[in-house]
């Protein structure tokens, strides 16, 4: 086995980023089986959080959950929560939505209350950032929301930036979060909140944008 962390540790300084991705792609797989291998690599991932391949960035992000569920959590906040929190402002959109999913995807393997407490509050702040980040954090409070066993004040929390960006200054974001809406209104775990995602609606359905006004009332009569 040693020969064979030898052998992954020195491909990971490959030149090549396609043998990195192979590598980061079992990222997963080395978590659950290796643990020792994975915390010999613990720098050399790190340092992929920037690699300049958006791919491998991706590659990396999605890996996170199997990191968190099979090294735990101290692990993950020391090494590679802040970074995971930063590719979710990366300047590729695949990346964005890649770790805003990812890092809903962590509340499902680990304590929910705990990725409201260390995780929420920077999606929260990124809500209020420049137009390409608030459509990806509609996008993670889906994410959230999709969440069957989320603790009831993180539901509210997540349900309450989603119904503010049905607010948006901005009508596309308007309209991507009517769209979220209508995806949510199926979900059969959040039927007690139901009234309260049709109320959402019912206000985009008069909206001063007519874009808006026709996705609103797609989404209600759907």
């Amino acid at each position: 086995a040693l020969h064979m962390s030898d052998l992954i540790m020195k491909l990971m300084d490959d030149e090549d980023p396609l043998v990195r991705l192979r590598i980061i792609k079992k990222l997963p797989l080395i978590a659950e089986q290796v643990p020792s291998l994975c915390t010999r690599l613990t720098e050399a991932l790190k340092a992929m959080f920037t690699n300049s391949n958006w791919r491998v960035r991706k590659a990396l992000v999605e890996a996170m959950p199997a990191v968190v569920k099979f090294m735990g959590q101290e692990y993950f906040i020391d090494h590679f929560l802040s970074l995971s929190l930063l590719l979710v402002k990366d300047g590729v959109d695949e990346v964005r939505v890649a770790a805003s999913a990812s890092l809903a995807d962590v509340a499902g393997v680990t304590d929910p209350n705990w990725v409201h407490e260390k995780i929420f509050p920077t999606f929260k702040t990124y809500a209020a950032e420049e137009y390409l980040i608030r459509v990806t954090m509609l996008s993670a409070f889906q994410n959230f929301l999709k969440i069957e066993n989320l603790p009831e004040r993180f539901r509210a929390d997540a349900m309450a930036q989603l119904i503010q960006g049905t607010q948006d200054k901005v009508p596309n974001i308007r309209v991507r979060a009517a769209q979220i809406v209508q995806v949510l209104l199926n979900l059969p775990h959040l039927g007690d909140v139901r009234d309260q995602l049709q109320d959402s609606l019912t206000g985009l359905s008069t909206d001063k944008d007519k874009d808006v006004r026709y996705f609103a009332t797609h989404a209600r009569t759907k």
